[in-house]
């Protein structure tokens, strides 16, 4: 099902996505620093391999086997707020 939604994620890694996907758009609505890993469905386990957005900064439309070519099958999205605190994430895809 597709997704257009903001989402609040914690301390701890949480799947933004509902389903497996190829691409997606993700903006970080908040003043913490927003942790982003594609995996291909496995609950990430530490900050490896993951990226950093600031307020305002994300993705548009991305694939993520173009962002993450060395996660073979990566079609899920977990995010993170690096600080621990409560950050607000946009997403949307297919």
């Amino acid at each position: 099902m597709p997704k257009n939604d903001t989402v609040t994620v914690g301390g701890n890694w949480t799947e933004i996505t509902d389903h497996d996907i190829t691409n997606a758009t993700v903006q970080n609505q908040s003043y913490y620093r927003l942790m982003l890993v594609a995996t291909s469905g496995a609950v990430p386990t530490d900050d490896a391999g993951s990226m950093q957005f600031m307020l305002g900064q994300g993705l548009i439309n991305e694939s993520l086997s173009e962002l993450w070519p060395a996660i073979p099958g990566a079609n899920r999205l977990f995010a993170r707020c690096k600080e621990g605190g409560h950050c607000q994430v946009m997403v949307s895809h297919a």
